[in-house]
């Protein structure tokens, strides 16, 4: 075999363990962006129907940044790979529909809600990142915890 297609296969070779240690991370952001969204239902229907103006204001400020997290997320998503890479989509846990929740929700459903989201940053933080990716998920695990903290204190 002449070097020069051996040197190709060789890069197709790494290549292809590239891709596929993309994997991992994409599934784990997919299930990441699925439990902010919920997130970001539930604030969304606290900030409709709740009467205090404090807790709107909370609950709207939180949606908004929740939403901004799924945008980014699902642009890193489209960087690592694409959605196509990822065979079917995530489910959501059983037992955490909307369907089946009180409302308006309470800040102990909140509290369940953004813990949910922290458990997901938490496994997508065990997959091979890249530093840009890493970055941005730290930031984003910092504001959904002090988000956890307001929530607490307004309760």
């Amino acid at each position: 075999m002449h070097p020069k297609e051996l040197a190709a296969r060789m890069r197709l070779i790494e290549f292809r363990k590239v891709v596929l240690s993309q994997d991992e991370p994409i599934r784990s952001i997919f299930k990441l962006v699925e439990a902010i969204k919920h997130c970001s239902r539930v604030f969304q229907i606290t900030a409709e129907m709740t009467s205090n103006a404090n807790l709107r204001q909370l609950a709207e400020d939180t949606h908004r940044e929740l939403e901004q997290y799924v945008f980014e997320l699902q642009t890193e998503i489209r960087r690592l790979g694409n959605e196509e890479s990822v065979p079917g989509p995530v489910a959501e846990p059983a037992g955490d529909d909307l369907g089946t929740e009180e409302f308006p929700p309470s800040p102990n459903h909140h509290q369940r809600a953004l813990q949910r989201v922290l458990d997901c940053f938490d496994e997508v933080f065990k997959t091979p990142l890249t530093a840009h990716a890493r970055a941005m998920l730290r930031r984003q695990y910092e504001g959904v915890t002090q988000a956890r903290e307001q929530i607490s204190r307004a309760a």
